[in-house]
């Protein structure tokens, strides 16, 4: 788990907890984990060792709660969440929701934690700084790019004015937003009030953890920057290696419009053997209920099929001869660039 995110037992809404095991929701572990948190909240407000007598204890249950609590779990994880695996592969067996220690006190595990993670109250773990809405929050939970893009500036403007989760008025939001801000932008937040992401008290605005959660895969953490320089990595090879297949595919192309100068009058059944040669593919499209026999040849992967001939006529003859007429064209066009 991120330090940016790591949250204490009093920063979780606990009646949200749900728990699972064999994909079958179990009431009974929401319950526990309900009474485990609380009962670390006021202990010490830290994920430390306990005792089952001291959980029955403060809990008024019975101990064995926690014996039950044991029972159950999720594959083991690292220390960021990612799923364990073995030398060759595999995932490591189950990790329980508790563990038990030599001295005989429990102490929840990382996929208790996982579990009840979408239950953090972001609005205490969290600054609106810490939001990364360089993309206007794109692809959020919104799934608006109206609300995208008034959470966006919302973030924008309380970041400005002391960065926190503090209520905005109308007018704060006007002043504080570098562009000329329109009623359709206010008819949006009234939007987001009945969906939950707002709430309005004496007159402003204030943001929820609904609001948060909704943007909460755009906090700044070490694991986002490191997902995004690797996307970026990835998305510069891969426009290394299209940029590869573009030019090669244009050699293949002058290669095939010399090699078919002459021949437009072969029979579409010639052609097979030399697609083989040229790397590219000869389809053809009988008339059925059309008016014309088309014939289409174009590059196969890797290649991006950027260039493609489509030759059409009252028979199939007709139409491979206007195809490969299109390839020396093309062909002659790219060797001699005008």
């Amino acid at each position: 788990m991120s330090d940016v995110l790591a949250a204490k037992p009093s920063q979780y809404f606990k009646e949200k907890f749900y728990f699972t095991w064999a994909s079958r929701h179990i009431d009974e572990l929401d319950r526990i984990a309900r009474n485990i948190v609380n009962f670390l909240e006021h202990n010490g407000d830290e994920w430390k060792p306990f005792s089952k007598e001291d959980y029955a204890s403060f809990n008024k249950c019975d101990a064995k709660d926690i014996e039950e609590m044991d029972k159950y779990g999720y594959h083991r994880h690292n220390d960021d969440g990612t799923v364990q695996k073995n030398e060759d592969g595999t995932i490591k067996r189950n990790e329980n929701f508790l563990s038990k220690n030599s001295d005989g006190t429990f102490q929840v595990t990382q996929s208790f934690l996982n579990v009840i993670d979408r239950c953090k109250n972001l609005l205490l773990i969290t600054k609106p700084s810490q939001y990364d809405r360089s993309n206007t929050f794109m692809g959020s939970h919104f799934g608006r790019s109206e609300t995208e893009q008034i959470a966006s500036n919302i973030i924008f403007i309380l970041k400005k004015s002391g960065d926190e989760w503090k209520p905005f008025s109308q007018d704060d939001y006007t002043n504080g937003c570098t562009h000329k801000v329109t009623g359709s932008e206010f008819s949006e937040m009234d939007s987001m009030v009945r969906n939950g992401y707002l709430k309005v008290e004496g007159g402003k605005y204030q943001v929820t953890s609904s609001f948060c959660n909704a943007i909460k895969e755009f906090i700044d953490t070490p694991q986002r920057r490191e997902k995004i320089a690797k996307q970026f990595e990835e998305a510069k090879k891969r426009g290394e290696e299209y940029k590869k297949n573009c030019a090669e595919e244009k050699l293949l192309l002058i290669s095939l419009g010399s090699e078919l100068e002459g021949k437009e009058d072969i029979p579409f059944s010639e052609l097979q053997e030399i697609a083989g040669r040229h790397k590219c593919r000869f389809d053809k499209y009988d008339r059925g209920e059309h008016r014309w026999d088309r014939v289409r040849i174009d590059f196969v992967p890797p290649y991006s099929g950027s260039h493609n001939f489509i030759g059409q006529g009252f028979d199939l003859q007709q139409a491979t001869k206007q195809a490969i007429k299109g390839v020396i064209e093309k062909s002659k066009e790219i060797e001699h660039p005008r």
